[in-house]
């Protein structure tokens, strides 16, 4: 169940997810030799399975530039960006790229950096374990955490 403030859009041109914080719990795991991992939920994967099926567009972008982000997304068979540190900006460049509107578009977002890009989204949703900025401006609080399956 969700906490919603505005309807999702009639019509789903594109969803766009952050990484960290979203289908991740926020966490990273750093071993010895400074490699980096993370643990993601297959829960999302089934749903952005179910998406792709329906016909619709999603994307990943991140400001980290981890390796970890682009094979997950790679196994997701999702585009994905990474060091991304204007989030609002390259909204609305990939908006262009896959052809959608603002308006027809589902940003999920977790922390401060995605607000520019959440405030542009015609429907924006954020994990309950988000930052509390985004939680206020998002239209939705989703009843997960993220990595939990907030997909």
């Amino acid at each position: 169940m969700m906490q919603i403030k505005r309807c999702f859009p009639k019509k789903v041109d594109l969803v766009v997810y952050d990484f960290d914080g979203v289908m991740t719990d926020n966490k990273v795991y750093v071993g010895q030799d400074g490699s980096e991992t993370v643990c993601v939920n297959r829960s999302d994967g089934l749903a952005i399975s179910w998406l792709r099926k329906i016909g619709i567009k999603q994307v990943i972008f991140s400001t980290e530039t981890n390796l970890v982000v682009a094979a997950r997304a790679d196994k997701l068979g999702l585009r994905c960006y990474s060091g991304i540190t204007d989030k609002g900006s390259f909204f609305l460049q990939i908006l262009t790229e896959f052809n959608a509107l603002a308006e027809n578009t589902i940003m999920i977002g977790n922390d401060i950096n995605d607000l520019g890009a959440l405030v542009l989204a015609g429907f924006s949703a954020c994990p309950k374990d988000g930052h509390p900025t985004v939680r206020n401006q998002g239209d939705a609080i989703i009843d997960k955490n993220g990595g939990e399956g907030v997909v």
